[in-house]
Order: structure tokens, then C-alpha cells, then sequence
């Protein structure tokens, strides 16, 4: 059993609460899945902020907790906005302890104590995470019911954004029936210069 159920990686600052007419709000999505948002702003759990423009170099500024009484993770980035901090931090990353039920963090009143092994196996994912030694070689391990979610673009939620994938699909489709074409014709002439 899990006891981190979601958690994203070096998320950028800038896209907090982009574009968004009521306020911030804090979104993701799960690789491989229809790219609907998540809304996680509900999350609690622990959070790092990092300053930096490069991944490779960030700096940790920051670590703190979500989820205690109204602060959850998206209260406490946001708080950072106006605090000492607000001009000190690029990006974040989070690790929460609710799963994500119909795209809505589901929060609970108790939470299952793991195994001992378990707990080790996650603070050891959370740090390898974080810091990226150079000579672990394996990565962390979450366990099959921890998720990595990505952060979601609030410009994908603009109708330009839906005539854009429309477009891509689109030219998609039309290179995939040329590759088509263009394979059984290389198949034609292969067979054609194999005969005597």
C-alpha cells in the first residue's frame, strides 16, 4: 500500500493559475490518459520549491508541508506569492497523500499506516526524486498505486489550443496514409528487383 498517492515533478510557477478568470487553481493530467485535467489543489502532503531557470541546476529554497486545517497545496503556493519567498522560487514539486478520484483529489479523514518497508521504499523514492544522485540506479519505488501526474497548461483549455490538436490530428492522420502508400510502393519495388 501506498502512502504517497500522486505526486508531480519540477512544475513550473509560471503556469500557476495561467490564464485562469477565478483565480489560480492547480491541474494535471496522467501520461497516457485522455489529457482531461485533474484538479489537485485540494492535495496534502509536502511540497519543495525550487529557484532556477534549469532543471539540471535548480536550487532547493523551500520545504514545506499542505493539508494542515485550510491550508492545502494550492493555498500554500500560493501564499508563497506574497510572502518572503515570492520572488525566490521558479518551480515546485509536491508529493500528496490523497488519491485522485474522477479528476478530484479525494480527501481522507484517516489514512492507512504502511508497512514499514513501504514507508522506507517512498522516502527513499521522495529523496531519489528531489536530488537525482548520480550513482542510484535505480529510480524510487512508489509502489503500483502511486501516480505521477504532469502539470497541466491552462492554454490547452483556449479554443486555440482545440484547433490546434484538431490540426495536428489532422496531419496526423494524412502522414500516416502517405507512409502507407509509400510503404506498399517500396514493397512493390522490392519485390520487382528481387525477380530475374
Amino acid at each position: 500500500m501506498s502512502f504517497i498517492k500522486c505526486y508531480g515533478m519540477f512544475w513550473e510557477r509560471s503556469r500557476l493559475g495561467e490564464l485562469e478568470d477565478d483565480g489560480p487553481s492547480l491541474r494535471a493530467y496522467r501520461r497516457n490518459s485522455d489529457q482531461e485535467p485533474i484538479d489537485v489543489g485540494g492535495q496534502a502532503g509536502i511540497y519543495v520549491l525550487y529557484d532556477g531557470d534549469n532543471i539540471s541546476s535548480l536550487d532547493v529554497v523551500y520545504v514545506g508541508q499542505a493539508g494542515r486545517g485550510s491550508s492545502d497545496l494550492l493555498t500554500r503556493l500560493t501564499n508563497h506569492f506574497d510572502d518572503r519567498f515570492w520572488n525566490r522560487w521558479t518551480r515546485f514539486s509536491w508529493f500528496g497523500l490523497y488519491p485522485v478520484v474522477d479528476r478530484q483529489v479525494q480527501p481522507l479523514d484517516v489514512l492507512e499506516a504502511p508497512s514499514v518497508e513501504r514507508a522506507m521504499d517512498h522516502l527513499e523514492a521522495v529523496l531519489i526524486s528531489l536530488f537525482e544522485p548520480p550513482l542510484n540506479r535505480q529510480g524510487g519505488r512508489w509502489g503500483a498505486d502511486a501516480v505521477e501526474l504532469y502539470q497541466w497548461n491552462p492554454a490547452w483549455d483556449s479554443d486555440e489550443a482545440e484547433v490546434e490538436l484538431e490540426d495536428i490530428d489532422h496531419e496526423v492522420r494524412s502522414l500516416s496514409k502517405r507512409v502507407k502508400k509509400l510503404s506498399k510502393r517500396v514493397k512493390r519495388l522490392s519485390r520487382t528487383a528481387e525477380e530475374p
